[in-house]
């Protein structure tokens, strides 16, 4: 009895480009889409950064208001019973300087996320135009293969 062996086929499934012109092409539509994607992202994220930061900041404020109003009803009471009338301002004018600086910070803080969140996102952005060339030249010589 004979046997037949047969041997399979094999395919080669590897993802290239058939010849140089259509390996350029391909590595610089992808580049493209990066870059497309990253200036699209840009603005999206510093939306985001501002919607973040304001919305702690907000909270901050509210949380350290309510804090303020609550430590400092007993105080205003013992200054109403008072006969002085400087107290009261003098007390009253402290706790807005302190609420005015925290919020500054707050706001400086909020700032400093927006500013970082759009550096990243350009950062992001150079980088995929800079890898431009590097894809480009990659796509030609897979296509040589």
């Amino acid at each position: 009895m004979l046997r037949h062996r047969h041997r399979h086929q094999e395919y080669d499934i590897e993802d290239r480009p058939v010849d140089p012109i259509t390996g350029g092409a391909i590595a610089f539509l992808g580049s493209f889409g990066d870059i497309t994607y990253e200036t699209f992202n840009l603005p999206v994220q510093i939306a985001r950064g501002i919607v973040t930061g304001t919305t702690k900041v907000v909270k901050k404020l509210a949380s350290s208001h309510g804090r303020h109003r609550m430590e400092n009803e007993p105080e205003r009471e013992e200054t109403l019973s008072q006969s002085s009338t400087i107290a009261p301002i003098q007390t009253h004018s402290k706790i807005r300087e302190n609420e005015y600086s925290d919020s500054w910070k707050d706001i400086f803080s909020q700032s400093l996320e927006v500013i970082a969140t759009t550096g990243k996102g350009m950062g992001r952005l150079s980088r995929a135009g800079l890898s431009l060339p590097l894809h480009f030249s990659l796509g030609i010589a897979r296509g040589f293969q």
